[in-house]
C-alpha cells in the first residue's frame, strides 16, 4: 500500500468532552454572576420599599410592633432613615420595650451616614447622658454637625451648649444667633429660649 494513503499523524490535541463541557458553562456562569451583580442593588431597593410600605400601614393602623419589625429590617439593610426612626421607637418605648443605649447607638449608625437630625438627637443624649456616658466634646461635635446641615433641632442643641457653656465656651450671642436660626427652621424650643434670653437680657443689647 502507498504509504501516501495514511493519515497523517495529528499535531493537535483533540479536546476531551470535559475540557468542552467547561468551555460551555464557563460563559454561562459569567453570565449569572454578572446578573447577580446587577440585580442585587434592584432585589435590595425592592425589599426595602416593600417594607417601607409595610411600616407605613402599620404605623397608620397604629399596630407599633409591627412597625417596629419592618423599621428593624429597613434599618438592618443599611437604611440612614429607618435607622434615625428606629433609635426614636428605643429612646419613647413605642412598639418595643425602652432602651436608650439601643436608642444611641442607632442614632450613631444614621449619624455616620449623615443623617442631621440622628446627629442632633446624639447630641442632646451626650449632653445630658442618656444612653451614653456624658460627654460636652461629643455632644458638641453632633449638634455642630447637624446645625451646620441646616437641622432645627441641631440648631437649638448648639444654641443650648453656647448658652450653658458646655464643650465650648458660655457666649450668648452665639446662643441667639443658632437660636434664631433654629427658630427660623420652626423649632418651637427656640422660639422660647430667644424669648426667654430677652426677657433676661442674655446676649442682646
Amino acid at each position: 500500500m502507498n504509504n501516501n494513503a495514511w493519515p497523517l499523524e495529528a499535531d493537535t490535541t483533540v479536546s476531551s468532552p470535559t475540557a468542552l463541557h467547561r468551555r460551555r458553562v464557563l460563559p454561562i456562569v459569567l453570565v449569572l454572576l454578572a446578573a447577580l451583580v446587577l440585580l442585587g442593588p434592584v432585589r435590595n431597593y425592592l425589599e426595602q420599599w416593600s417594607a417601607i410600605r409595610k411600616a407605613q400601614a402599620a404605623f397608620l393602623a397604629k399596630d407599633y410592633r409591627e412597625q417596629f419589625r419592618q423599621t428593624a429590617l429597613l434599618a438592618e439593610m443599611g437604611n440612614a432613615d429607618a435607622q434615625s426612626g428606629l433609635a426614636a421607637m428605643y429612646w419613647h418605648g413605642q412598639g418595643v420595650v425602652q432602651n436608650a443605649k439601643l436608642a444611641t447607638f442607632w442614632w450613631s449608625k444614621a449619624a455616620e451616614q449623615g443623617d442631621a437630625d440622628a446627629a442632633s438627637w446624639l447630641s442632646q443624649a451626650y449632653s445630658h447622658g442618656n444612653g451614653v456616658d456624658r460627654n460636652d466634646q461629643l455632644a458638641l461635635k453632633f449638634a455642630t454637625q447637624s446645625a451646620d446641615k441646616g437641622n432645627a433641632n441641631g440648631q437649638y442643641a448648639l444654641g443650648a451648649l453656647y448658652m450653658q457653656g458646655q464643650g465650648v465656651a458660655q457666649s450668648h450671642e452665639q446662643a441667639l444667633y443658632w437660636w434664631r436660626k433654629a427658630a427660623d427652621g420652626g423649632s418651637i424650643e427656640a422660639v422660647y429660649c430667644i424669648g426667654r434670653a430677652y426677657y433676661l437680657g442674655e446676649g442682646v443689647e
